[in-house]
This record gives C-alpha cells, structure tokens and sequence, in this order.
C-alpha cells in the first residue's frame, strides 16, 4: 500500500470538517512497536495537511502476534 498516496487521496476527497479513521496493527520489534502508525500520521500532518485530532494505541485478542 502507498500510504503517502493514499493520504493525499483522502484529504482530496474528504469535506470540510471531515475525518479520517486509521487501522493499522504495528508490529513488535525487540519488544517494542515499529512506529508505523505515528510515522504515517507525523507524514499525514507534516507533508499532506491532515490534522492529528486523537490516537488510540490498543490491543486486541487474537492480535498477539503482531
């Protein structure tokens, strides 16, 4: 997936005021998460114009893994 290209896309078709949700598990690496989800929104904000409203870093049975 072009994340980058993606959010372009969404701030291009989203109304005013709109908002956007993302999901992405991030996975564990030398027991710490990647930082994929806070690269993608810091990336959204900084270079596409996306505003950071909320996060929520969760886990989900059946994700043990990731």
């Amino acid at each position: 997936m072009d994340f980058p290209r993606l959010g372009e896309a969404l701030v291009r078709v989203t109304r005013d005021g709109g908002a956007c949700c993302v999901v992405i598990g991030d996975s564990m690496q030398n027991f710490a998460r990647s930082l994929t989800m806070f690269r993608l929104a810091v990336d959204w904000c900084d270079r596409v114009g996306w505003r950071l409203l909320e996060k929520c870093i969760y886990e989900r049975a059946g994700n043990l893994g990731a």
